[in-house]
């Protein structure tokens, strides 16, 4: 019976440190978005193009990638149809949860207008344009998380090798 007593006391322990270990991985997964920093307007000279459909193009501006804090790609996307009109627009991506956030809109100007929405959203790969599930899946994310460094998913996009193909 003491054996017993003990057996059941030692499983309590062990099921109270797995509860305080989930608890722990939890608390972990928490998201703390950074804060929102709007680079410069796009240069002409540094869009490269990632994604052509029937109708538009769409292109990175490669001086406003970067990496934030919370685990985001950052970059200016540019998007140009056949006819010639243009919309500039600053976004995220998050690979972790498979989503992507609009910040702002890009202006003739040059400076930006921020986006009235503030979720983040699942990325499609249905429709028409898939320029977000290209660019996550092909070039930037590796499962749940970026993969490599700016210079790495710039050097993908050049040379148009995704990372769903097969070596």
């Amino acid at each position: 019976m003491k054996k017993l007593s003990l057996s059941l006391l030692s499983l309590a322990a062990l099921c109270a440190s797995f509860a305080v270990a989930a608890q722990n991985v939890e608390e972990k997964k928490v998201f703390s978005e950074s804060p929102l920093v709007l680079p410069s307007a796009p240069d002409a000279a540094s869009l490269l193009l990632f994604y052509e459909s029937d109708t538009q193009s769409f292109y990175l501006d490669t001086k406003s990638i970067t990496i934030a804090a919370d685990g985001s790609l950052r970059y200016t996307m540019v998007g140009k149809s056949r006819s010639g009109a243009s919309n500039v627009s600053y976004e995220g991506l998050l690979c972790e949860t498979k989503q992507k956030r609009l910040f702002a809109f890009g202006r003739k100007d040059g400076s930006w207008s921020e986006s009235r929405r503030t979720d983040w959203e699942s990325i499609s790969n249905s429709g028409v344009n898939r320029q977000h599930s290209t660019l996550a899946w092909d070039f930037v994310c590796d499962y749940d998380r970026i993969s490599g460094s700016i210079d790495k998913i710039l050097h993908r996009i050049r040379r148009n090798e995704s990372l769903q193909r097969s070596p």
